[in-house]
């Protein structure tokens, strides 16, 4: 398995808290190399590999064919060295709703140069061939393109992730005793700490380009104000006991399936909808996959709290489903 199918890959599965399986995907890796028919283990096809070997750890083996997958083992990027496992070719032409093609690939292939050029029209943005170049190369097949890169870009909503690395604390020194008295150190001010996002701005100027970007700096996890952590000198009630699920008054947040941070890239309700229990209301990205959010109950949706491309996790709601 090449490098930049691992790097890349662990950062993510760090991010969504899910690294302890990490030996269970290289476990599943080979199954879906030989079932898929063998192709170069480079880019695209080695990221192919990883999301279904994902998939079949996370949801059980062949119970979700990841599309890119998919569509290579039905012949729409061309002929495998070797022919693909015909049951998970059933399996992946029943799941994608698509017949294997044995034609030319380039006959299949989206015109991303037109898609990308009619993203740019309803954003009013200028055609240049650098835009295009941009929106075009950035597209996934299937995802909003409010959440393409180059339209980020274009628009100043870019997003950078860059996996950061902890600095060590020094070892704390032996001090000998002072022979004499030491003046009382002056008082630290120290600044409060933050417990949710902070959102600023920056400007970027670029020769005769200016972007300007929205920053937003979220705690480290387990951070919490002190004013939050102190307790109050008045008396607290007690709590009343909460309603069952599903019953009158109710309010039941949605949240992702994944404990760690993951994209929102899809919310398929709006408020005052009415769902039902199991139906899928939202889906996060993890791992370059997207995985749907169901409803853990009937009722309306009274509130959407995160935006579209915003990361959520376990502890942040999606949205909220009053009884």
């Amino acid at each position: 398995m090449p490098g930049g199918a691992i790097g890349p890959n662990v950062h993510m599965m760090a991010e969504a808290r899910i690294l302890h399986r990490y030996g269970e995907v290289l476990a599943e890796f080979p199954e879906v190399v030989r079932a898929g028919g063998a192709w170069t283990s480079v880019t695209p096809g080695s990221q192919q590999y990883w999301l279904q070997a994902f998939n079949n750890v996370l949801h059980g083996r062949w119970k979700k064919i990841d599309p890119g997958y998919g569509r290579s083992v039905l012949g729409y990027f061309g002929r495998t060295p070797e022919p693909p496992d015909p049951e998970v070719v059933r399996i992946a032409a029943e799941q994608l709703k698509l017949e294997p093609f044995d034609g030319d690939p380039l006959e299949k292939a989206p015109d991303s140069v037109a898609m990308a050029e009619e993203a740019l029209r309803e954003r009013q943005l200028p055609l240049t061939e650098e835009n295009i170049f941009l929106v075009a190369s950035a597209i996934v097949p299937g995802k909003n393109m409010e959440l393409n890169e180059g339209i980020r870009l274009l628009t100043g909503k870019a997003k950078i992730n860059l996996p950061l690395k902890a600095k060590e604390k020094p070892a704390a020194e032996t001090v000998p005793a002072p022979a004499q008295p030491v003046p009382a150190p002056a008082p630290v001010v120290v600044a409060p700490a933050f417990a949710a996002p902070v959102t600023t701005q920056c400007t970027v100027v670029e020769g005769h380009v200016t972007r300007t970007f929205r920053v937003t700096i979220e705690p480290p996890a387990g951070m919490h104000s002190p004013a939050a952590a102190a307790p109050t000198a008045s008396a607290v009630p007690a709590a009343a006991p909460a309603p069952a699920p599903g019953s009158a008054g109710q309010r039941t947040p949605v949240f992702s399936p994944f404990e760690g941070k993951v994209e929102l890239v899809e919310i398929s309700v709006k408020v005052g909808e009415t769902v039902q229990k199991g139906q899928v209301v939202a889906a996060v990205e993890a791992m370059k996959a997207k995985h749907d959010v169901r409803a853990p109950c009937a009722g309306a949706v009274v509130e959407i709290h995160a935006d579209l491309g915003s990361e959520v996790s376990a502890g942040k709601p999606i949205l909220t489903i009053g009884g």
